[in-house]
């Protein structure tokens, strides 16, 4: 039988501490654990290796060690917020992450620099409370946004913001299967921001108790994927599609996709528009399910946007007040919303 490596005798050797972190039994021999090459705990010091034995205190000292390929790990605890700055390449990605079998919580914001590309961030709980900031900034781009929560418990900006024409554009972002919910404290923050985006995908998130707009396609956000999301009980609408002048220009949303969400209980609309210059072109809200939203399900003005085969049908969620948005039997959105696929 060959001889474990040293990185396979240091795994083993951490997953003791990682239990005990999470308060849960360890893995069995069939488990799959991810491997950690660098790590980060609250009883970690920056002066150390970074190692799985030896991990660091902080998050940043985590993610300046990372390299092409490598998993940052956070052990189950509170970090402060963090810049990432180096990304990966195509196929060898850099990625921070929870520890496997904990939960870690950042408290501040975390930014993915414009010179950070190939980035993943999952599996972690963000709180921007303590911020004026947006919770999540995505400037590089193929960055992946992946199972987090993420609050400022309404004391922040928005919850993801995607792209930005001062920090950089951001290509090719992915956010899903995650939950955002209570950011900002009025209109102008939202569950996501995209503000200056191309070929985003969106999908099966569930974005609720926004004071804006759960998805704010506005002003440059180009060629989006928003598939099987919920978004429920925003102040303003669950999704807005908008252009504006901007430095002498007319920019607009175009080619976005609104297909197989759920969208309930917003004070305005379902599906909302705003244009402040010419409509954009060749947006798209088709096979959605839409419910008891103040203003209708849809602008009436139909501007720059084409809705078809929606549905208007009560989702009957199982317990919304408490925040359980998973279907009952016979739900009128059966097939849609983030269980769809």
């Amino acid at each position: 039988m060959p001889r474990p490596g040293i990185r396979t005798l240091a795994l083993l050797a951490f997953l003791p501490l990682i239990g005990a972190a999470a308060g849960a039994a360890q893995p069995n021999a069939s488990s799959r654990v991810p491997l950690c090459t660098r790590a980060a705990a609250p009883n970690g010091n920056d002066q150390a290796r970074g190692t799985l034995r030896r991990p660091f205190r902080t998050a940043g000292r985590l993610v300046s060690a990372l390299r092409p390929g490598d998993v940052g790990c956070l052990v189950g605890g509170v970090y402060d917020g963090v810049t990432i700055r180096l990304g990966g390449r195509p196929a060898e990605r850099i990625t921070l992450r929870s520890a496997p079998g904990t939960r870690a919580t950042i408290r501040g914001i975390v930014e993915v620099a414009d010179s950070a590309n190939y980035v993943t961030v999952s599996d972690v709980s963000i709180d921007g409370s303590g911020s004026s900031q947006q919770t999540v900034q995505v400037w590089g781009d193929f960055v992946t946004i992946r199972r987090v929560v993420v609050t400022n418990r309404r004391q922040g900006g928005s919850c993801i913001h995607l792209g930005s024409r001062d920090y950089g554009t951001a290509v090719a972002p992915r956010v899903e299967r995650s939950r955002l919910h209570d950011c900002g404290d009025d209109e102008f923050k939202h569950g996501i921001y995209a503000d200056s985006s191309r070929g985003a995908v969106i999908v099966r998130n569930t974005i609720y108790s926004s004071p804006g707009w759960g998805l704010h396609l506005y002003k440059d956000a180009d060629n989006t994927r928003v598939e099987d999301n919920i978004f429920d009980g925003e102040r303003e609408s669950g999704i807005l599609i908008g252009g504006d002048e901007s430095d002498g220009r007319c920019l607009t949303s175009d080619d976005n996709v609104i297909r197989g969400n759920i969208l309930t209980f917003s004070a305005k609309h379902g599906v909302d528009e705003w244009w402040g210059c010419s409509p954009g072109k060749g947006n798209l809200a088709v096979g959605n399910c839409l419910w008891g939203n103040g203003s209708g399900p849809f602008d009436s003005d139909f501007e720059g946007y084409v809705a078809r085969g929606n549905r208007i049908a009560n989702p009957r969620f199982v317990d919304r007040a408490k925040g359980d948005f998973r279907l009952k039997r016979r739900s009128g959105c059966a097939g849609m919303g983030p269980a769809a696929r």
